[in-house]
């Protein structure tokens, strides 16, 4: 009956861990930190901007990207990014000026290694399906040394 306890709490741990600390570890190992400026001059009455990043963003969305100016005029504002073309658009800039705008965002890292990224992506998955197998060895042992 221990093994029976063990096995259910062992899973109970198991899937908090998968569930509350694997994906943040994920997203460390995949992505990395990253900055570029742009000097970007606004013309008359215009308030946005659109500029193209170097690197593909990790997220693909609006998630951990931002936007800021050496214009204390400006409040930079990241509205939108697209994935295909990794242009970003930046709306709060102040008309009429110029600035170096700096976009701070999450690249992908490890690209030399092929198969690494999509690897650790999997990792969550197969600590889980390990996670279970364990559990399901340990319940199977336990009837079957009865």
């Amino acid at each position: 009956m221990t093994k029976v306890i063990l096995s259910i709490v062992g899973l109970i741990f198991l899937l908090i861990l998968a569930g509350m600390v694997l994906p943040d570890v994920v997203d460390d190992t995949v992505a990395d930190p990253y900055a570029e400026n742009y000097e970007v001059t606004t013309g008359v009455g215009v308030t946005t901007a659109t500029e193209t990043l170097s690197y593909e963003h990790y997220f693909g969305d609006l998630t951990e990207l931002d936007a800021t100016s050496d214009n204390s005029n400006d409040s930079p504002v990241v509205m939108s990014y697209d994935s295909d073309t990794y242009d970003v658009g930046i709306s709060g800039l102040e008309a009429s000026a110029s600035r170096i705008l700096t976009l701070s965002y999450q690249r992908i890292d490890n690209e030399e290694f092929t198969g690494f990224n999509q690897f650790v992506r999997l990792s969550p998955i197969l600590f889980i399906l390990g996670g279970i197998v364990a559990c399901i060895w340990g319940l199977y042992s336990s009837f079957k040394s009865r």
